[in-house]
């Protein structure tokens, strides 16, 4: 069977710093089911591209989290989960990308142009 290779495909999958500490993170549409982390097709397809970054001292283990617009704001909930864990540590924020944090996500990571060629997006959460 042939294949036709996809070219262009972008994932929202980030470096971004908090005070002296790194972090890698992505953005995946998925839910919680019975205890589980449930993603979407696109979703489990950015949390691969995460987990494949090459990065420095990937030593740790992928950290989730799932965001949920309520009382505390998320840029709240991001930085208390990143803040909780160790220097580059890789994270998969995950939630109703396509309904609840459509819009509203991007704003809250504060999202800005890098110069670095091969991580074409910071976020800042500071």
């Amino acid at each position: 069977m042939k294949t036709k290779r996809i070219s262009n495909v972008s994932f929202s999958v980030w470096k971004t710093k908090i005070g002296l500490k790194t972090y890698y993170i992505c953005l995946s549409g998925g839910e919680l089911r019975d205890g589980e982390v449930v993603f979407t097709e696109i979703g489990e397809l950015t949390v691969e591209a995460l987990g494949n970054l090459p990065i420095p001292f990937d030593h740790h283990a992928m950290n989730f989290q799932e965001l949920k617009i309520g009382s505390i704001p998320l840029r709240t909930q991001i930085k208390q989960t990143l803040l909780k864990l160790p220097n580059h540590s890789k994270v998969c924020l995950f939630g109703d990308m396509v309904g609840e944090l459509d819009g509203v996500i991007i704003e809250a990571l504060n999202v800005v142009r890098s110069p670095q060629p091969t991580m074409p997006v910071i976020c800042s959460v500071n």
